[in-house]
């Protein structure tokens, strides 16, 4: 991630870095911050143009606008404008199956701890 052109390390005391750009619904982007906290975003993600518009929740005046790319099937590129700065993003896929809640399973009742 590069925010005006100045690479930002992934520090998890920076505020300004996300570590996830998190797509679960067709309306709704949330990045996650090194330091595991949730930032969520309204969005509208136009396919053809290849532009996402975010907007966030409590004020109406607040917009971010991003261009994407896809290079390849699992990567995604962000551009855009964000409070004042320009933002590049470089993101990979994440494998579903190595989240522990899908190739592990859910269980109600757990006879040992996992943490073990």
């Amino acid at each position: 991630m590069s925010v005006d052109g100045q690479f930002h390390p992934p520090l998890l005391t920076d505020r300004d870095r996300w570590r996830r750009a998190i797509f679960d619904f067709p309306t709704r982007i949330t990045f996650q911050r090194p330091d595991d906290s949730f930032s969520g975003y309204g969005a509208a993600i136009n396919v053809t143009n290849k532009t996402i518009a975010l907007t966030k929740n409590g004020d109406k005046n607040w917009k971010a606008n991003f261009t994407f790319d896809r290079p390849v099937k699992d990567q995604l590129t962000l551009d855009g404008d964000m409070d004042s700065h320009k933002i590049h993003m470089s993101l990979r896929l994440a494998d579903r199956d190595k989240f522990l809640l899908v190739n592990r399973g859910f269980q109600w009742i757990q006879e040992y701890p996992f943490n073990r």
